[in-house]
Order: structure tokens, then sequence, then C-alpha cells
């Protein structure tokens, strides 16, 4: 697997009285199914018609990295990447790259298309640090997908899968209740606070960070796609780079981060009303300590 970020154990949190974990809606995770490679010997005819069902269906083939990072469309991930991971995008085989994360040792299902920004930068050679081949490359989340199969007769960079692409919001998806849009249409004032309490607690790790977050990840999707509303959110409160902690000595023993790490349990999430949920249970708390990193610098 490539590493690029620690693991982030499931958030506990205090909330009107209430101990809530993030995680816990989708804390038991569907198993990937194992498939076996494909048989040579299976007729050219059976095989046509299986490929035309599958792009009907938008299922298609895919090589699979596992990071310890989840991906949510639009976010982008710079990294000092090894030779494999490297030649995975420059190989022309026609499979695209799926990007996933991981809740410890169990895979999610659920991850999104990944390309790059721009040709590969290649690293000069460290002998033990940088062999040949490695460099500096800037992937870009695009669609959301669910995998289907991973073949297991294939490992790491090598990993190839069969998923699907998603459409959470699509014609296809059961419509909204009125209260979840209700909801989905109240986190738009909601995030222009937390955007106001980033900038008034100075938590850009660089000047403008928030500007090149908001330019990346787009606009706000509307309320009538609230699957696509709760991804954009959880992109924007767990960016990439991660948001700077705070430098106040009270603030650091309520703990540093400003919002709890999201990603996985939207992703995850079996249901909208869940993927909802999750998402303005982290925000509410990500405020709440970004008011806590206010208030204590001002009393500094």
């Amino acid at each position: 697997d490539c590493s690029c970020a620690p693991l982030f154990p499931c958030e506990q949190m205090w909330l009107g009285g209430t101990l809530l974990t993030i995680s816990q809606s989708f804390r038991v995770i569907k198993p990937v199914v194992m498939m076996a490679s494909s048989s040579s010997s299976e007729p050219d005819m059976a095989l046509l018609r299986s490929r035309i069902e599958d792009v009907r269906a938008g299922v298609f083939d895919c090589r699979v990295v596992v990071l310890r990072e989840c991906l949510v469309p639009g976010q982008r991930l710079e990294m000092t990447a090894p030779p494999g991971l490297v030649n995975l995008f420059e190989a022309r085989d026609g499979r695209p790259v799926v990007v996933i994360g991981r809740q410890g040792q169990q895979l999610h299902t659920h991850g999104v298309q990944v390309e790059l920004q721009g040709p590969p930068i290649m690293r000069p050679v460290i002998p033990g640090i940088h062999p040949a081949g490695t460099a500096d490359i800037v992937m870009v989340a695009r669609e959301l997908c669910e995998l289907l199969e991973v073949d297991s007769t294939t490992i790491g960079l090598e990993r190839r899968a069969r998923a699907r692409s998603l459409e959470l919001d699509g014609v296809d998806a059961d419509p909204p209740s009125k209260a979840l849009l209700v909801r989905s249409a109240a986190l738009e004032p909601i995030v222009a606070k937390w955007l106001s309490l980033v900038r008034r607690s100075g938590r850009e790790r660089v000047a403008g960070q928030l500007d090149a977050l908001l330019s990346g990840l787009g606009s706000m999707p509307a309320a009538e796609k609230p699957n696509a509303r709760a991804l954009w959110v959880a992109g924007l409160i767990n960016p990439l780079p991660a948001l700077g902690v705070s430098s106040s000595r009270k603030f650091a023993q309520m703990g540093a981060s400003v919002a709890p790490e999201i990603r996985g349990a939207v992703l995850m999430a079996p249901s909208t009303e869940v993927r909802m949920r999750n998402i303005e249970v982290s925000l509410a708390e990500s405020i709440r300590r970004l008011e806590l990193i206010v208030s204590s610098e001002t009393d500094s």
C-alpha cells in the first residue's frame, strides 16, 4: 500500500451531551469479492455480451491503489510517488486508476477514479531513498465508484479489479425526502460560518489555502443533490494538506485538529440520511473546535 498519511482512528466526540462515534454508521464494511482471472477459453461472443452489459451498467476494469488517506471527488493529493505508482499512471492499458482507503486492515469498497494533474516530475536518484523512477505527482479525484471484484491473483500496485461508477444523486436514485432537502440546504450558511472561523483562527497552512481549496473543489453542489453536497463538505473540512493546528496552549489540551476525519464515513455511508447525518455532526464539531481556538487564542 502507498502510505501518504497516518491512519486516522474512529473519532469520538461530545456533542449536545452525547458521546458520538462518527464512524459508527459504517463500522461493518461489506467484504470486497475476490475473483479469479478470466479464463482464456471463454467464448468470444459471451465475453462480448458481458462487456456490453458492463458498459451499460457503468462497470469497468481498473487498477486499485490503497492509501491511508481517503479521497473524495474534487480533492488533489500531492505526493512523492514510488516508481511502481508512477508506472501505473503512465501505463497505456486503458484501465483507470481507482484510489480507496481503509479502516484498519479492512479495505473500503467505495473510492474515486483518479488521474494525474500534469506530468510526473522526476526526482534525482538518492540510493536507499528515491530509486530511479521516483517522481512528484498530483492526483486529482474524479468520479465516485464502488469496487465489485478484486483479482485475487494480483497484489500491490498491480492489483486489478472491476468497479462501477456511482451517481448517488442520479435519475435512478431514490428521490430525497423534503426534510432531507431542507437539511441539505441548511448546510450552506453553516459552511459559510465554518469558512469565516477558519480565516479568523488563522489555521491556513499557507496564505490562500482556503481559496485554492475552494477553487479545486468547485462550487458547492445544489441542495437538490444532498449526496454530492455531503461529499463536497467532507472534502472542504478535511482538505489536502490538512489545515494547520492551533498554537494555543489552552487549545492543545482539547485536541489539535480543526475537524474530525469524516471522508471515509461519508464515502462508505449506506444511505443519504446517514451520509448527511455524518456531515452535520462533523461540521458542528469542527465549528465547536474552531470557536474554542478563536476564543482561547484571543484570551492568550
